[in-house]
């Protein structure tokens, strides 16, 4: 039989995601595209928690912020039984337990994602 273990998930839903930027934003257009990113980055970010080398999966994504032009959704898969260590990436964010991160973007008037 598999193993089996609980996946911590933290993340906003698709629904708040898109309401919560600005009303000018909120075309048909814009929401197809981000629910695209969302369900795609979803499925990837439940892909790695259930990986069998993940063994305490914290899932995370986390509501828009902004900064300058951009708005960014960060998310990442996190091992809690992998030491922490003292590692940052580019933004300033702790990757030493990280098994996959990234973000989506929303950058004049279009969504992509990054990892």
């Amino acid at each position: 039989m598999p193993d089996s273990r609980q996946v911590s998930m933290s993340l906003p839903l698709f629904s708040d995601l898109f309401t919560t930027l600005p009303a000018e934003w909120q075309t048909e257009g814009l929401r197809e595209a981000l629910l695209t990113a969302y369900r795609s980055e979803l499925h990837c970010l439940v892909n790695a928690a259930l990986h069998p080398d993940c063994r305490e999966p914290r899932l995370v994504m986390r509501p828009w912020r902004e900064t300058g032009t951009q708005w960014i959704c960060e998310f990442w898969v996190a091992d809690a039984a992998t030491a922490w260590t003292p590692v940052h990436n580019f933004h300033g964010q702790n990757t030493s337990q990280w098994r996959y991160g990234g973000a989506i973007v929303f950058c004049k008037g279009e969504i992509s994602t990054h990892h």
